[in-house]
């Protein structure tokens, strides 16, 4: 049972731009296909890029980005709860 997959990733970007992305099921067999494992893992083991992926994949499917490496170069912090109330300057 992972809490954060039925909520957003939230995703802040170097220029200040901040997205809440939601991960759908789709979103989920992508990750697992690119990365042999099931979902579930990330309750055990939080790869950074796991989650990174993830919001990627989000990301891509609203139209926001397609080249995963120049999106990650990009992204200043990343917050797996959802919502945040942290500003980022």
């Amino acid at each position: 049972k992972s809490n954060f997959l039925v909520g957003n990733i939230t995703v802040t970007m170097s220029d200040g731009t901040t997205y809440e992305l939601k991960i759908k099921p789709a979103d989920i067999v992508k990750f697992e296909r690119k990365f042999d494992v099931p979902i579930s893992e990330l309750t055990e083991t939080q790869k950074y890029e796991w989650i990174l992926y993830l919001a990627w994949l989000s990301a891509k499917r609203n139209g926001v980005t397609d080249d995963y490496d120049t999106w990650i170069e990009k992204v200043e912090e990343i917050d797996v709860k959802g919502g945040t109330d942290n500003p980022k300057g």
